[in-house]
């Protein structure tokens, strides 16, 4: 409800990263066809596409950084791609 994405580690069942994704509710989220990242939706009225990352700490762990936000009209309560990965 914050607009945060959190990345958590499942061998450590422990919140690696907090993202401030939004500045409202992420409503629904979507990998890419290729599975290289995921588009974001929320109450914010954004769709942000976001790109998976590899980062270091104690241990390599994968991440997000945005590479694109799309402005909407009202609030965007879910998302999905084509199959051919052309349309959203």
């Amino acid at each position: 409800k914050e607009g945060k994405l959190d990345i958590v580690s499942i061998n450590s069942n422990m919140v690696v990263e907090t993202v401030n994704a939004h500045q409202n509710t992420i409503w629904d989220m979507c990998l890419y066809p290729d599975k290289k990242g995921m588009v974001t939706a929320s109450a914010d009225k954004t769709l942000k596409f976001w790109d998976f990352v590899i980062k270091k700490k104690e241990d390599s762990y994968i991440s997000v950084t945005m590479s694109r936000s799309l402005t909407l009209p009202d609030e965007c309560l879910s998302v999905a791609f084509s199959e051919n990965g052309k349309y959203i």
